[in-house]
């Protein structure tokens, strides 16, 4: 915290009144700022400042933007296939909201996922308003951003890659990489918590991944603009039902129970009906490791930095393909 300059950034006076748990960034050019939430008041605090926090930011970048708080790009991303939380980015700051913790999607989150203002900027964006769509019946999100598609179609890369390789190809930092310890699952609220409040890893894990789908939005604004700000630039590349994969399994409702309000119960039982199968767990992790050493190649690439070159060589010769 100490290297936090508040002046600069008057908005974190208000983030260290307002939140109870936060990871301050060493360097804003390398993390964010991380908030970590549990409670809805914090939630409904932070949806409420994140426009500000903007608007803010874009007259310190000295980037062309709305006066309007609901005129805003942030961030997006969800964990789990059941999701446990959403991130929220902006330039600065990340906050991981625990809906799991909360048991519901509060008033404001709702309101800014319904949001047509509001664009969500990351990679697999519509697979994540799918996935809370099938947990939240209610809530249809809009406003998707895929940053991975909109590089594709731009020409700027051949076709749709990772979130991990756009960020070490476009932006030259790498995801946030934690090891997945085996943790029992857990069927009470409080228990829950106090064990996820723990993991460090998985905060900083999560609040990364929505920083870097903002960070790439910021990126390819910069080099494939004209004269529109950055928020009428994202809009005009909304990706709508864009989605690389034709097909994904959420039919998650034989997994989870739902209240009579058809909303999902995260902890239906008073005590864990079974003990964890660490088996299972270990396969996933095996499975992971595979996936990593797979991914080592292009990683590889990504490091030669090639779309980097294009991206720059399209603005240097004025061919920009959007308004």
């Amino acid at each position: 915290m100490e290297r936090t300059d508040f002046k600069k950034f008057p908005w974190f006076e208000q983030i260290k009144e307002k939140f109870s748990n936060i990871i301050w960034s060493k360097n804003l050019n390398e993390s964010p700022t991380i908030l970590v939430i549990f409670e809805e008041v914090e939630c409904e605090s932070f949806v409420e400042m994140i426009g500000s926090i903007y608007n803010q930011e874009l007259s310190i970048a000295n980037f062309s933007g709305s006066s309007s708080s609901k005129r805003i790009v942030v961030g997006f991303d969800t964990e789990g296939k059941i999701p446990y939380s959403i991130q929220l980015s902006t330039k600065t700051v990340s906050a991981v909201i625990y809906i799991k913790a909360i048991g519901k999607l509060t008033d404001g989150l709702i309101k800014l996922l319904k949001d047509k203002s509001v664009i969500k900027a990351g990679v697999g964006v519509k697979a994540d308003f799918d996935s809370l769509l099938s947990i939240f019946p209610s809530v249809k999100s809009e406003s998707s951003l895929d940053v991975a598609c909109v590089a594709c179609r731009s020409g700027v890369t051949n076709n749709y890659l990772s979130l991990d390789v756009l960020a070490i190809d476009l932006l030259g930092i790498g995801k946030y990489k934690f090891v997945d310890q085996h943790k029992e699952k857990l069927y009470n609220r409080e228990d829950w918590i106090a064990q996820t409040f723990k993991s460090m890893d998985q905060h900083k894990y999560a609040a990364v991944d929505a920083w870097i789908g903002f960070k790439l939005a910021e990126t390819l604004y910069s080099n494939l603009k004209n004269h529109s700000s950055f928020y009428d630039w994202s809009k005009s590349n909304l990706t709508g039902n864009f989605q690389f994969h034709e097909h994904r399994d959420y039919d998650v409702k034989k997994n989870i129970v739902f209240g009579n309000n058809n909303q999902i119960n995260y902890f239906p039982f008073s005590k864990n009906p079974s003990k964890p199968n660490i088996s299972i767990f270990n396969s996933i992790k095996e499975s992971k490791a595979l996936k990593e050493v797979k991914n080592a190649e292009k990683y590889e690439k990504a490091n030669n930095h090639e779309n980097l070159l294009k991206l720059q060589e399209i603005k240097k010769k004025n061919k920009r393909p959007f308004i």
